[in-house]
């Protein structure tokens, strides 16, 4: 409906700014520090701080479920991504591919979006049992 599309619209300026303070912030990071990760690593860290930010937004203000969609099955899915991209980002972790010669690389990818999905489901669940809290009341 139209009160959720203004929400998801509001939650991508929201993103959209929180992009682009955290690019500003790796590239200062890169030019203060020197290099302390690959570039499309410090790039998808970014981006993974900006979606945690709109889904964020989106589903502290109700935008993020169509009427067809059941919580239980998005917290399931969201559960499982999570799960498994933690899996393979601590088998990288462990081969010793997530750093090298110092700088964090492309493998980590894996454990930063298994946070950011885990991160996504932690805020998914505390709404959920705060709606229904407020429903009990």
């Amino acid at each position: 409906d139209e009160r959720q599309e203004r929400a998801r619209g509001q939650a991508y300026k929201y993103g959209f700014w929180t992009l682009m303070g955290c690019l500003l912030l790796y590239g200062f990071s890169n030019m203060v520090l020197g290099r302390w990760c690959d570039v499309i690593t410090g790039v998808m860290l970014c981006v993974a701080v900006a979606m945690v930010v709109f889904a964020s937004v989106c589903i502290v203000k109700d935008a993020y479920l169509s009427l067809k969609e059941k919580p239980r099955t998005v917290m399931t899915l969201l559960a499982v991504v999570s799960v498994l991209n933690l899996a393979i980002g601590a088998m990288n972790w462990k081969n010793g591919r997530v750093f090298r010669d110092g700088i964090l690389t492309y493998s980590a990818a894996n454990g930063i979006c298994g946070a950011m999905v885990l991160v996504i489901l932690v805020v998914y669940i505390a709404n959920y049992l705060l709606a229904k809290r407020e429903e009990a009341e």
